[in-house]
């Protein structure tokens, strides 16, 4: 994901959400992006004012010492407890600079606890079920965007590498911008149409003038030879335990999987967490539904879960516009995307044994009305496009400050260079004005997946008197829910200790004649799973009662009297 090369537009006559208002618009201020402070603020002032709903978990914390922190959200849980529902995980700002997650997590989180006493929809989800909201994963990388301006995917930059500009503030203007300066080898030219805007090169373009760019700063050791970008030492996006391994290259993937406080602590906490069934990731890459590579249709080991994602991925399709996909490769070629290593989505289906979907909420550029998908277009004819449009946009709106205009500036190596180029925060993110429409669609997607779960039922119950004191028990089991007791049919793999446990219980003497009084039954699968049991018991007590368990968010119980029933 996250393939700038690739354009998969947001579409934009999106299908009216089914979510109907709760307290009215939202609250939150979109032009504003909170602070690692002032989210936890958000957080904290949250839980002060739903006592009963919210409770705050610190997951771990970052290198930096700030703490990454979870949203329980349930209600009744003196009637239910969480650990005894069925769970979901939302998540967003994996990566640093895609804030758009941030605020569609702040969002949901309100539209929850706005809508927990006057919406029925909500009522029921929170009663039944147990949220889990990580608004804001990648914290000291926010925080640092937000000071600073300098994009980053994951990490600070700690460390200097020879030729490469250490990200400095040069000209003390409070951001850290892009420097251009002429080279006759440069490997970009300018637009015709717009000066401003830099467009990669072709072996067609001949006359210049051309220019190199690179982020501000001083260059390191510089040799006066080629200067080069600094390279991601660390993407927390590429440091699960699924398909890992030691990596040189652009994109740097951890020492070791879940090497980094974060990744680790969110892996921790979803395994100790067997309840949660089902993950949304949110990312700021060009509008899609990301699925994991595993359940490509008709490449899957188990056909099952890839129609299972489909019909459940299909759904968000529907209501947020953006398309289901494998990977970017499939909306470009029509081919699927090979796994990609160390990915958090697949580790989720694959170790886990979840139904997990990322969802990109787009790019400044895919909400400013510009034409669907044109794959004849060459890659620098849809530069020029999109930036141009974007410039137009900036035009029209200059308190937003999408680009600044380049200055000259005294390069203490360079020479004379300008410093300018796009504010990176707004342009990987959805425009303001847009995110709330945005977030609304998300969630009404996030509403109908968090929805599915196995629900079991005990019916069809006869207690049958034998002789003084003897009876025969029977009883239907069934799941009438819309996902199988192992979830995926993966997780029964990845999950083999969870097949719900059936038990039988008096609260007085109870001697199993026939049976057992604790046993284990297969997974039962959605809509149709259905078992039959039978005892043989002798007891004194008036009422039995059954109980059905299993970590996977299972738990229903039935009192049964031995007698007119």
């Amino acid at each position: 994901p996250n393939n700038r090369s690739v354009h998969v537009r947001a579409r934009r006559r999106l299908a009216p959400t089914n979510l109907a208002p709760t307290t009215g618009a939202s609250t939150l201020n979109f032009d504003k992006i909170p602070t690692g402070n002032d989210l936890q603020a958000i957080l904290e002032k949250t839980a002060v004012e739903h006592p009963d709903l919210v409770t705050i978990i610190p997951l771990t914390n970052t290198p930096a010492g700030t703490p990454v922190l979870c949203i329980e959200l349930a209600a009744n849980k003196q009637v239910l407890s969480v650990d005894q529902r069925p769970g979901f995980l939302v998540q967003g700002n994996l990566h640093a600079i895609e804030y758009a997650g941030c605020m569609q997590s702040l969002y949901l989180l309100e539209y929850l606890t706005s809508g927990s006493t006057s919406d029925p929809r909500i009522q029921t989800l929170l009663d039944e079920h147990v949220l889990y909201i990580i608004p804001r994963v990648d914290m000291d990388g926010a925080d640092y965007i937000l000071a600073t301006g300098h994009r980053i995917r994951s990490r600070i930059p700690a460390f200097k590498e020879q030729n490469v500009p250490f990200p400095e503030d040069l000209d003390d203007n409070g951001k850290i911008l892009t420097m251009r300066w002429q080279s006759p080898d440069g490997n970009f030219r300018l637009s015709d149409k717009d000066p401003r805007l830099l467009l990669p090169r072709q072996p067609t373009d001949t006359e210049g003038p051309f220019y190199h760019q690179a982020t501000e700063g001083l260059i390191h050791e510089w040799d006066h030879r080629n200067i080069h970008n600094s390279r991601a030492r660390c993407d927390l996006n590429r440091n699960f335990p699924t398909n890992w391994k030691p990596n040189a290259g652009s994109l740097g993937w951890g020492p070791y999987p879940l090497s980094e406080p974060e990744t680790r602590g969110i892996a921790e906490f979803i395994l100790s967490h067997p309840n949660i069934l089902g993950v949304a990731d949110f990312h700021t890459g060009n509008p899609a539904i990301f699925y994991p590579s595993a359940v490509i249709e008709n490449e899957a080991l188990y056909p099952e879960d890839a129609a299972l994602l489909r019909r459940i991925g299909k759904t968000g399709e529907e209501s947020t516009g953006f398309q289901y996909l494998s990977g970017y490769s499939e909306g470009w070629t029509g081919k699927h995307t090979e796994s990609l290593p160390g990915s958090f989505l697949d580790w989720l289906y694959e170790h886990a044994g979840l139904i997990p979907f990322i969802i990109e909420l787009g790019m400044h550029y895919n909400y400013l009305g510009l034409d669907e998908l044109q794959r004849e277009k060459p890659p620098d004819a849809r530069e020029e496009t999109d930036g141009l449009a974007q410039l137009k946009w900036n035009d029209e709106h200059p308190d937003q400050e999408l680009f600044t205009n380049w200055k000259p500036f005294n390069h203490p190596q360079l020479g004379p260079i300008e410093i300018g180029g796009w504010n990176y925060i707004l342009w990987s993110n959805p425009p303001p004005d847009e995110m709330e429409a945005v977030c609304q669609r998300s969630t009404e997607f996030v509403l109908h997946h968090a929805a599915h779960r196995p629900r079991i039922e005990i019916s069809n119950t006869t207690v049958t008197p034998l002789s003084d004191g003897l009876y025969k028990l029977t009883t239907e089991i069934r799941n009438t829910g819309t996902l199988s007791t192992s979830v995926t049919r993966q997780g029964q793999d990845t999950h083999p200790h969870t097949k719900p446990t059936v038990s039988l219980n008096s609260p007085e003497n109870l001697e199993i004649i026939i049976g057992a009084q604790s046993l284990e039954i297969d997974h039962l699968p959605a809509r149709t799973g259905r078992v039959d049991l039978e005892w043989v018991i002798r007891t004194s007590s008036p009422e039995l009662t059954l109980e059905i368990t299993s970590e996977r968010g299972i738990y229903t119980r039935r009192t049964i009297p031995t007698s007119g029933n």
